[in-house]
């Protein structure tokens, strides 16, 4: 019986408490605001295994903008929102260029994100990629 009292106790106590907090962070935020890496990436439904992706870092921070580390090392920044009824992650980077990726998932572990691109010598590329939390 103590034991009962005891984790209602708890329960009443604490749960208030998490429910504020989780109330004032929108729940894509919550989800969204971390560090991400580059799991995999496929282009046309193909794996990409012929490049190293394992330094590509990506940090969406809860002021709206990014900071991005390129595979190669080269760092870029900007803005992020999302659009569309929270479909689209759109980023423009400092020197203008926009990208608009199609959420496919969002997880508290995984993230998703499409984008088709038009190459006038290749044609469409339906490019998909795979992240992670860098940390938990």
């Amino acid at each position: 019986m103590k034991a009962y009292y005891k984790i209602s106790v708890f329960i009443l106590i604490l749960l208030p408490a998490g429910c504020e907090i989780i109330g004032e962070i929108p729940e894509l935020s919550f989800f969204l605001n971390k560090e991400w890496r580059l799991e995999s990436v496929s282009v046309n439904g193909s794996d990409v295994v012929d490049v190293d992706i394992s330094g590509y870092r990506i940090r969406l921070n809860k002021d709206f903008t990014f900071n991005e580390t390129g595979i190669e090392g080269a760092e870029n920044s900007g803005i992020w929102q999302l659009d569309n009824n929270a479909t689209i992650l759109a980023m423009e980077y400092e020197n203008g260029v926009e990208i608009k990726y199609l959420i496919i998932d969002l997880q508290i572990r995984q993230l998703v994100l499409r984008v088709i691109q038009s190459e006038e010598k290749i044609g469409s590329l339906d490019i998909l990629y795979n992240l992670v939390p860098v940390k938990i």
